[in-house]
């Protein structure tokens, strides 16, 4: 009788990695859609040009943030899987937390603490720093909840 090999976790998984980035780029371009309208208010049309663009194409950057996420963990779990670390549960968890703990503290600082000098600033915070704020919160508590139902001692 052949030994059955032992089935891995969800979290344990590429396709979790993929989960997460897919609902990223969900919730970037739903909260882009929902504040679209208070970013115009806040952006009080400072730069017609800077408007124009970031209404036009500022729905694309939940994609390519989720992208790059994507990579970024990708490399991270490759270097991860060097070291050793590769067969551990929890390493995508860790990973992705500190992907995505990344782009939180990158949209803090750019919500919150960033001077609002130039046009191309403002522009950039109103309508990719909130939508990258909500994103990142949301797939942190995503994956939280992915691990808080995980089953213990599976590989």
């Amino acid at each position: 009788m052949a030994d059955k090999e032992p089935v891995k976790a969800f979290i344990s998984k590429q396709s979790f990695v993929a989960v997460l980035c897919i609902v990223f780029a969900i919730v970037f371009t739903a909260s882009f859609i929902v504040n679209k309208e208070a970013a115009l208010k806040d952006f009080a049309s400072a730069n017609y040009r800077m408007e124009d663009i970031f209404t036009k194409y500022g729905i694309y950057a939940g994609i390519i943030f989720a992208v790059v996420s994507w990579i970024v963990l990708g490399m991270l779990e490759g270097i991860a899987s060097l070291v050793g670390l590769g067969k551990w549960k929890y390493v995508n968890i860790i990973l992705s937390l500190i992907v995505f703990g990344g782009w939180l503290a990158f949209a803090v600082q750019l919500v919150f603490i960033e001077p609002r000098f130039t046009s191309i600033a403002k522009a950039i915070i109103f309508f990719t720093g909130k939508p990258l704020l909500y994103a990142s919160g949301a797939t942190l508590i995503i994956a939280a909840l992915f691990v808080s139902f995980s089953k213990p001692g599976r590989e």
